[in-house]
């Protein structure tokens, strides 16, 4: 039916450009298949981070096999010469799989699961913590919403470079793609590295996260202009 659909709908409007390309590679209807963004709200702007002596990791995800959270516990557990706060975000199936993991940390490291949280609560932890790195190790995504929220504030991100994750991450510029198939030592380094960035380099991806966010991943920019959009596609809205 997808044929049948394409052939008879004003427009078709995909999330990720990498949907879009997949959509008219298959099926063809260029001049009908767009993508429009989703987006997220920043209650606060860019916060200013006060010190990176403690260095606080975030990770967002329902805890299920493809995100992979054992395999960031595991890279931390590597690092045993760092102060590092780790908080996640989000609860799953795959829960004891993490708390076996953590029982390998090192004393340097101290975390927090949150479990479920609020998406509210969520928003205001960034607003009012100093949070210094979002993480993202899933072998499958979308477009992470997750990791719009985080570089709304001026987080940077080291993501695995699945989906249309590096339509959020540019590496090196607001962040650090990976591998999908990335070691629990070569995350490592790459958090080290982040870590151990001169703080003018270190502002460099804060500030480029929050002005990508700004310009792609806003959403009261990108509803505008998804409701424009529409109604200057031969009247959609109107039928």
């Amino acid at each position: 039916m997808r044929s049948y659909l394409f052939q008879n709908l004003n427009a078709v409007y995909t999330v990720s450009r990498g949907g879009r390309d997949y959509l008219t590679n298959k099926y063809g209807y260029a001049d009908r298949i767009h993508c429009s963004y989703l987006g997220t709200s920043n209650i606060s702007g860019i916060r200013e981070i006060n010190s990176r002596s403690v260095f606080r990791v975030v990770t967002c995800a329902y805890i299920v096999k493809l995100k992979r959270i054992p395999l960031f516990v595991e890279a931390l557990s590597l690092i045993t010469d760092k102060a590092i706060e780790w908080i996640h975000f989000g609860d799953g199936p795959e829960r004891e799989s993490v708390i076996e993991a953590i029982k390998h940390l090192p004393p340097n490291i101290r975390y927090e699961l949150k479990g479920n949280t609020p998406h509210d609560e969520i928003l205001a932890y960034y607003k009012d913590n100093d949070v210094h790195l979002f993480v993202n190790t899933s072998s499958s995504e979308g477009l992470p919403v997750s990791i719009m929220e985080a570089i709304s504030f001026g987080v940077p991100v080291i993501a695995t470079d699945v989906g249309g994750t590096n339509e959020i991450v540019q590496n090196c510029v607001n962040g650090y793609l990976v591998s999908e198939d990335i070691t629990a030592s070569e995350l490592a380094e790459v958090i080290l590295k982040v870590m151990n960035a001169p703080n003018v380099e270190y502002e460099i991806l804060r500030k480029n996260a929050f002005s990508f966010w700004n310009e792609c991943f806003n959403a009261e920019k990108n509803y505008q202009l998804f409701y424009e959009e529409l109604l200057g596609k031969g009247g959609v809205l109107n039928g």
